[in-house]
C-alpha cells in the first residue's frame, strides 16, 4: 500500500519558507515583491494564490495577535474616550506602555 498523499502535487514553495518569512514578515516586503524576488533570484515561479495559501498554512501574519483583556480595552478606551486621541496617538501610548511594538504590528 502506498503512503503518498492524494491531491495536488507540491509546489516546492516549502523550500523557500525561511526566505519568504525573512522578506515578507521581517523586512515587510509585499507579496508581489517576494514573488518577483523568488523568480529573479531563484528562478522559481509561484502564483499569488499559491503564495497566499502557503503563508496561511505557515501561519505567517503581519498583524500581531493581542490578548483581548479588560486592561487593554480600558487603556484603549481611556485614550479614545477620555483623552480624545487619534489612532496613531493611541498606538504611541500603547508602545510607551510596552503593549505594542513598532513595525509590523497592527491592533485592529
Amino acid at each position: 500500500m502506498s503512503s503518498s498523499k492524494a491531491g495536488r502535487p507540491g509546489t516546492g514553495v516549502e523550500r523557500f519558507q525561511d526566505i519568504i518569512y525573512e522578506l515578507y514578515i521581517l523586512q515587510e516586503h509585499s507579496a508581489a515583491q517576494v514573488i518577483m524576488y523568488l523568480q529573479d533570484e531563484h528562478d522559481f515561479t509561484i502564483s499569488k494564490c499559491t503564495f497566499n495559501r502557503a503563508i496561511v498554512e505557515w501561519e505567517f501574519t503581519k498583524r500581531a495577535k493581542f490578548l483581548d483583556t479588560p486592561e487593554l480595552r480600558a487603556q484603549i478606551s481611556m485614550c479614545y474616550d477620555l483623552l480624545a486621541l487619534e489612532d496613531s496617538e493611541i498606538i504611541h501610548v500603547l508602545q510607551d506602555e510596552g503593549i505594542f511594538e513598532v513595525g509590523t504590528h497592527d491592533i485592529r
